[in-house]
């Protein structure tokens, strides 16, 4: 979910909060999970709106996670 470390996971997630926060009349924006082995996951959450990715270690941020958000979030730009 999205209560414990302050992200949202996977592109579903990211469409929903966006659209709850269409009524705000202010700039929010939605970090995605960071933690993954391979390049897919975190670039279908940036597509579907994250504007950024957060690593953490509860997640299990191992040095191939790192290096693998590293470079997705050097390569989209967020």
């Amino acid at each position: 979910g999205t209560l414990a470390t302050t992200v949202t996971p996977g592109p579903w997630h990211i469409g929903r909060m966006l659209q709850s926060a269409d009524a705000f009349a202010m700039n929010l924006a939605f970090a995605g999970k960071g933690n993954a082995a391979l390049p897919a996951a975190l670039e279908e959450q940036v597509l579907g709106g994250a504007c950024a990715l957060k690593l953490h270690e509860d997640w299990g941020t191992t040095p191939a996670a790192i290096d693998n958000c590293l470079s997705v979030a050097d390569a989209m730009d967020v």
